[in-house]
């Protein structure tokens, strides 16, 4: 079987050597072995498409420097598949029936948390309660990037208790999280809903004004000016300093990621003033929350939500090679939502 690896030196398969923050990645198309479904309460999966997101980043350039010879690293996180088989003690899960990946999380402890690292096997077997069916009205194209920040974005929002009074501001527009919770609050029809975003290419900015979002300048933005009752943010090392005096009293700031996780990243971003937002919080009754992924009622919120036409995903294009899949996710300045591949 597939799948798509960070490779090393003598791995035998065609490489392509792609800058992942400036630093030279070797990824292939290789052949591995397929797995055996041997667990009573596992199943086997045919992906049939996946995705990478921010978090994978971290990986590949970490594994990057693992890999040299003969070693590899497969890839990859969201997915779609295809049951092929399941355990003599699966009972809601059907051979046939299309998966995505359940990253439900509590914190609590394992089998928590994202099901997969290496979504990019061609065959998965995973625990069958790691896996949601998806209904026929979300094709494969949408489908291997959804479960992730679909099941993220709902979690954000619903935490947050956002009402049509409230208003808005998502910070790092352009990033996956934030598109997916701006096309939730706009099914939500959330009028008063703001957006930083870096980004200067018209298309996006006619997207966001289509979404009825309004766009504000990071370069120009004063917490003095306006008032918010929530802050949604990916990355908190970032804009938390930012954002959190731009909350009205009493308002609420969550966060569900960290820019800087990679060594490679962290001389980009300057030092960040936490104490000083933290005292402003605590004078003015503000929540500060962290958000890791969701719940499975989040993922499927998400689901009924899309097939019943009140969800809309970003998606950037589907990939059939590998040097488009890793260029358009990491490197191009006008990639907008998710990029999958799908096999062949």
């Amino acid at each position: 079987m597939r799948a798509i690896a960070v490779c090393g030196a003598d791995v035998p398969a065609d490489k392509v050597t792609v800058l992942i923050s400036g630093k030279p990645v070797n990824f292939g198309l290789v052949n591995v072995p397929k797995p055996s479904l041997n667990h009573p309460n596992h199943v086997l999966i045919r992906v049939k498409g996946f995705a990478l997101g921010y978090r994978d980043q971290t990986l590949i350039l970490n594994a990057s420097d693992r890999c040299q010879g003969q070693d590899i690293y497969v890839i990859g996180s969201d997915f779609v598949g295809e049951i092929v088989d399941v355990g003599e003690q699966v009972q809601d899960i059907q051979v046939g029936q299309r998966v995505v990946g359940n990253n439900h999380w509590t914190g609590l402890g394992p089998p928590e948390g994202i099901p997969t690292n290496h979504a990019s096997y061609e065959y998965l077997v995973l625990p069958a309660e790691k896996v949601m069916p998806i209904p026929d009205s979300l094709p494969d194209s949408v489908a291997a990037g959804f479960s992730l920040y679909a099941q993220t974005a709902y979690s954000l929002v619903r935490r947050l208790c956002i009402t049509p009074e409230h208003r808005v501001l998502v910070t790092a527009a352009r990033s996956n999280t934030s598109l997916f919770v701006l096309s939730l609050l706009k099914a939500q029809h959330i009028q008063q809903v703001y957006a930083l975003t870096t980004t200067i290419d018209p298309t996006f900015h006619k997207m966001l004004d289509d979404m009825g979002v309004q766009v504000l300048d990071p370069n120009d933005f004063s917490p003095y000016k306006m008032k918010f009752d929530r802050v949604i943010d990916p990355f908190f090392d970032i804009y938390l300093e930012r954002t959190v005096p731009a909350l009205a009293p009493y308002g609420q700031y969550i966060t569900c990621g960290l820019h800087t996780q990679h060594m490679q990243q962290v001389r980009d971003v300057p030092p960040m003033n936490a104490p000083a937002a933290l005292l402003y919080a605590m004078m003015h009754n503000i929540s500060i929350m962290g958000n890791c992924l969701g719940e499975t009622s989040d993922l499927q919120a998400a689901l009924n939500d899309y097939e019943n036409g009140g969800f809309d995903v970003p998606i950037d294009c589907v990939a059939h090679d590998v040097k488009t899949l890793i260029e358009r996710t990491y490197n191009a300045s006008d990639s907008i939502g998710r990029v999958v591949y799908l096999y062949d």
